[in-house]
């Protein structure tokens, strides 16, 4: 895992000096400091913008801009870490064959949550039907020809490529159903002890 790339920090402020004057208010040094601090916080966010979650904004700052950039840190590290969940459940599932693995986001309110149920509501869409014809074809392997895919799954029709390899694997019992039907009659007449 690579480090958080931490945008270079401005300078500690400083309480009293000639800039700041004797009551510790910043002069124009201080409005120089806001636009640096504000700079950064365009950088933070056009990095993580174009998908690099592991730029960081300094944690040494403090008052308002320290709760800026705890919160901007907060974003992008749930981002950073959704991104390897992802690919996590992506090599588990589509590659590993892992069909009961799911994503956990470690930020789990609001539409972080939701986006983490939509994700599992999805795989589990995508293996229901998946199921169903390996139930249909196991039934076939084990000389069961009754058995067809139900077109529709957890009371929802099936459609799309679902619907479309339901219909085939349906063809092809029922086309081994009726040849399986042929050879036995034939075998029949051809028996002269039946």
């Amino acid at each position: 895992m690579a480090t958080p790339a931490t945008l270079a920090p401005r300078p500690a402020k400083k309480t009293k000096s000639p800039e700041n004057g004797a009551n510790g208010k910043a002069s124009t040094n201080g409005s120089h400091e806001k636009s640096t601090d504000l700079a950064l916080i365009l950088a933070g966010l056009q990095t993580m913008r174009d998908g690099d979650f592991s730029v960081r904004l300094p944690v040494s700052w403090v008052g308002l801009e320290g709760k800026i950039a705890d919160t901007f840190n907060d974003i992008v590290a749930a981002n950073e870490q959704m991104s390897r969940e992802l690919n996590r459940v992506g090599q588990a599932v589509g590659k590993e064959g892992k069909t009961r693995e799911r994503t956990r986001f470690q930020q789990s309110r609001g539409s972080w949550g939701t986006m983490e149920a939509s994700l599992n509501a999805l795989i589990e869409d995508l293996l229901r039907p998946t199921n169903e014809v390996t139930r249909a074809i196991a039934a076939v392997a084990q000389g069961n020809l009754a058995q067809t895919v139900r077109l529709d799954v957890g009371g929802r029709p099936l459609e799309g490529e679902f619907l479309r390899s339901a219909t085939i694997v349906n063809t092809m019992i029922q086309q081994l159903s009726v040849f399986t039907a042929e050879v036995t009659r034939v075998a029949s007449d051809a028996n002269p002890f039946s």
